[in-house]
């Protein structure tokens, strides 16, 4: 009954989505969402009821992923402009250093893990949780040299994220990150590599496990700069997109709770950020 429901409902949607008539062309992207609101609801109805086949319930799942934008609150928006970095929004430095540069934005340099010179134990923790966060790499041929800084926000599991990089060093493996809890062991890392492509990696207290990657050279837009999209969907489904091209896909519900801040970063060498932005589902 459930699944014979939900197959009436896929030809109203594609009526409603693609249909070349006047009526749909009014419609906004506010009445798509809305449309994908409703069929995510049956869906997962009908998986909690066990009512429908599950491998239907994934069809439909991958088909209302096409059409769901549900990350419509921005939770940070910063290039950096105004030259500082501690204020709105507050980054704070776990290790390296970081500068801002006119012409690059936000200048990461790595440095050893230890302890910040000045630092009482707010500045050791930070360096501590700095090399937990470094442990169980699948990458150990690159120095042992990284920057990290970063900011509180309140996400949910649907999130989507931009990313600007102004410029790498060779060598260097850039990262973005939402993490979760009080020691930020847990979360999802993006990290972009001028040599090896993208690694997309779900962090916990047992290290890092690889979830997807796109092995080849990343292409620069026409200013020179390197832009990458970054969403994850409330099925769990994550899309990564290089200069608009999409460069991976890849499903993963290991972590079904929200996030609490976003890392920026750099290993081996510097990287420049020229902006960030991070939107989420309500």
């Amino acid at each position: 009954m459930m699944k014979t429901a939900m197959l009436c409902l896929i030809p109203t949607w594609l009526a409603c989505v693609l249909a070349n008539n006047a009526a749909a062309a009014e419609r906004t992207p506010t009445d798509v969402q809305q449309l994908a609101d409703e069929l995510s609801v049956l869906i997962e109805q009908g998986a909690a009821s066990n009512s429908a086949d599950r491998r239907f319930l994934d069809q439909l799942r991958d088909f209302v992923a096409d059409y769901d934008r549900p990350w419509t609150k921005t939770l940070l928006d910063d290039s950096f402009q105004d030259g500082n970095f501690t204020q709105a929004p507050p980054w704070s430095i776990v290790t390296g250093s970081f500068r801002i540069d006119r012409r690059g934005g936000l200048i990461a340099t790595p440095s050893s893990n230890r302890q910040r010179a000045g630092g009482g134990s707010k500045d050791l923790a930070a360096a501590l949780i700095g090399q937990l966060l470094q442990q169980n790499r699948s990458d150990t041929s690159r120095p042992n040299a990284t920057a990290y800084l970063q900011t509180p926000l309140t996400s949910t599991n649907a999130f989507a994220v931009h990313v600007e990089i102004s410029g790498m060093g060779q060598n260097t493996q850039g990262e973005v990150a939402l993490l979760q809890g009080q020691t930020g062991k847990n979360g999802y890392a993006l990290v972009f590599d001028n040599g090896q492509g993208l690694i997309l990696e779900r962090l916990s207290a047992q290290g890092r496990t690889v979830i997807g990657r796109f092995d080849g050279q990343l292409a620069r837009g026409a200013s020179g700069r390197l832009t990458l999209e970054w969403t994850r969907g409330r099925n769990g489904r994550m899309r990564i997109k290089q200069n608009g091209a999409t460069a991976l896909q890849t499903v993963d519900r290991g972590l079904r709770d929200g996030f609490n801040r976003v890392r920026l970063g750099s290993r081996g060498g510097e990287t420049g950020f020229s902006r960030i932005a991070v939107n989420s589902a309500p």
